[in-house]
Parts: structure tokens; sequence; C-alpha cells
């Protein structure tokens, strides 16, 4: 990624066809990209609060749009780009954050999630899953990494899973042999499915026996129980086998963790009450 100043043109120019906006190294400030994304946001495909910034996570967010509305996926955001935002945004946003300390954003009135987790809650439930498994996965993710497809993350990892390590490979070997952009939430959703694809090509085993549970409607009752499944066999994240472990780590805030232990085998997880929260609010969003 190369520096690239997108102030030098505004929003009604790259319209009219002069110029474009693209990823910046130096991230900076350009009205015409907070309009953008202003926009985006507008139309489902979440940039967080626009700053006129574009990082990686606009240019993911960009490149989900493209690949939604059939246009050229590369990133940059010219006139056919603002043009089909400009058809599609409405001039205020119908989704709006359901209530409590996790709340999601949902379109109410047409039933639907953001892009990204709308992409996911489908792929999840066109497979088969109860929407309580569906839930426990939406939940880990909201608190990984906000359904955000960047390829960035702590110690490198990636994507909305913060794929890394052997998993992180084969999530690009995928996307290779689909001969999509690594970035699309339909190449991340789709990669989920086939780490929990029993003899699959990218098969993970830990993934395979967390899908054979949440499908196991005598061992998985509950959202809470979908969600910590989800945080112990398919996220992987940090964590310790005691809660004394946790108070006694000069590295841990007791506050990301939960006193209440990890339902599938005992631990404490790193942001387990995000976790369990994200995944109540997305399963109650559902009814």
């Amino acid at each position: 990624m190369a520096s690239y100043d997108n102030s030098r043109y505004t929003y009604a120019q790259v319209l009219s066809g002069t110029g474009y906006y693209k990823q910046d190294s130096n991230l900076k400030y350009s009205l015409g990209v907070k309009t953008m994304q202003t926009k985006l946001n507008n139309a489902g495909f979440w940039c967080g609060t626009p700053d006129g910034k574009f990082g990686a996570d606009t240019d993911a967010m960009v490149r989900n749009f493209q690949d939604a509305y059939g246009l050229t996926v590369d990133g940059a955001t010219g006139q056919s780009t603002l043009a089909k935002l400009d058809a599609v945004s409405p001039s205020s946003s119908s989704f709006s954050k359901t209530s409590g300390t996790y709340g999601v954003y949902f379109d109410s009135a047409n039933k639907r999630f953001l892009h990204n987790q709308q992409i996911v809650y489908e792929r999840l439930k066109n497979a088969g899953l109860r929407d309580i498994a569906i839930a426990g996965f939406m939940g880990n993710f909201e608190a990984e990494h906000e359904f955000k497809t960047s390829m960035s993350g702590t110690g490198g990892a990636v994507g909305l899973v913060q794929w890394a390590d052997s998993r992180k490979t084969n999530l690009q070997k995928y996307a290779s042999a689909l001969n999509k952009d690594i970035l699309l939430i339909t190449v991340q959703a789709g990669f989920i499915l086939e780490e929990c694809k029993q003899g699959g090509t990218y098969a993970d085993s830990v993934a395979v026996s967390c899908l054979k549970n949440l499908k196991n409607t005598s061992t998985v009752k509950t959202v809470r129980n979908a969600a910590d499944y989800v945080t112990a066999q398919y996220e992987r994240c940090h964590n310790h086998a005691s809660w004394t472990a946790v108070q006694n780590c000069s590295s841990c805030t007791t506050s990301r963790h939960s006193e209440s232990a990890n339902d599938y085998n005992g631990k404490y997880y790193l942001d387990t009450p995000k976790r369990r929260g994200y995944a109540q609010a997305y399963y109650d969003s559902m009814y």
C-alpha cells in the first residue's frame, strides 16, 4: 500500500469522472472520503464512524460493496462506484443499534443485519444451522473483529475470524482457488463452512468438532452454550485455566473476562462477556 492523497478530489469531482479514491498509507483526511464512508454506512456497508481516512477497513468495505453490485473489485472508488453508491444509499441509515450493553446494528423494518453480518447469517442459515448456533458464531465474530474482513490484526491474524498460522494460509489458498479477492465477505463466510466440513480440503479438526456440537440439541441448548463452544473450539482465543490465573495475570484486564467459566471446557477466555453478550443480541434480533 502506497501513500495517496485523496484530498485532491472532491466527491463531486470523482462522481463526474475526475480522479478516484483509494487506500492511503498516510491516512490523510479527505472530506470526499468521509462523504463516501457515510453513504456506505447508510447502505449497510459499515465503515465505522466516518473519519475521512481511507484505511484498510474502508478499503475492504469498498471491495465488498463493489462485489455486491457487480462492479470491478479493486478498491479504487471512481465514478462507477460512487454512482452506484449514490443510487443505492438512502439519505439516512435504516440501521439502528439494538438496546443493551452489547447492541448490534439491525434494520428492523426490513429484518436485515448490516451487509457483512447478513452474508454470514445467510450462509450459516443455508448450511442448516439453528439460530442459536448462528448467534454463537456471530457474537464471537463481532467481539473478535467487528465483522471486518481486512487483513489486519494482532500478531498477523487476518479477517473477520482473525485467522492465523495454518488457518490463515488455508484461507489464502481457498481465496486463490476461487480466484476471488480475499477481502470479500462472501469468500470468508464460505471459508468458515469449509473449515467445519469433515473431510474437506480445508477442514480443521477442532472446527469440525465444533460444528457437530453446535448441531447437537442435547449438548448446545442455549445461546450462551453456543457462544462458549464457538469461543473454545472455533475461535480458540487467549485463555487461562482458572479464575485465579486471570487475576494473577499482570497483562490481563479482569473486566475482559468472566468469572463464569466456559461451558465447553471450564476455561476462562478473553472477551467472554462480549462474546456472550453479542451472541444474545444477534439472537434477539432474529426474533
